[in-house]
């Protein structure tokens, strides 16, 4: 589990869930499984986690990903890395960017529509972050439930079918 992105390279508050949500997704997930917290030594701390925020290197992250039943957090860096090494994800979009631009159809992907979605913003918002307050605690373990019914299945891709003059 991730409760920032803002120790990211490149971080954007428009791609942030409010903290104390993912504190609640944290607490009702540690109440039946074992939860790890990765992301920046700055993040804030998730209640009941085992912590290695900020102690790990990338390849070590990584393979705690690779051995982990599920991901959850924010569209970024840990989302991308979760799908490398073939972790399902749970991951909460706010109006930054959209799901069917930098998703994945393996993850459970919870986004909301709003027609000022993509701002690609990574600051400032006209709209009081809507897009991020509609998605609720609730929603995301739904979703956590959901990914976890699949984690013996293979994950699901996405296929093109080219013409065939190429």
């Amino acid at each position: 589990i991730q409760s920032s992105v803002m120790g990211a390279a490149y971080p954007s508050y428009n791609k942030q869930w409010p903290v104390q949500r993912m504190r609640q997704v944290a607490e009702t997930m540690a109440a039946g499984t074992q939860v790890v917290q990765l992301g920046a030594a700055s993040d804030p701390l998730l209640p009941k986690v085992i912590d290695r925020r900020g102690e790990l290197s990338f390849r070590k992250v990584a393979s705690i990903l690779a051995n982990a039943s599920l991901f959850v957090g924010m569209e970024g860096f840990l989302t991308h890395l979760a799908r490398a090494v073939g972790c399902r994800s749970v991951v909460v979009y706010g109006g930054y960017t959209k799901p069917d631009e930098t998703g994945y159809p393996c993850n459970e992907n919870l986004a909301v529509d709003l027609p000022c979605s993509p701002c690609w913003e990574p600051s400032g918002c006209h709209f009081q972050r809507k897009c991020l307050d509609a998605v609720s605690v609730q929603d995301v373990l739904a979703a956590v439930e959901r990914a976890l019914c699949k984690r013996q299945d293979s994950l699901e891709t996405l296929t093109v079918d080219l013409p065939s003059d190429q």
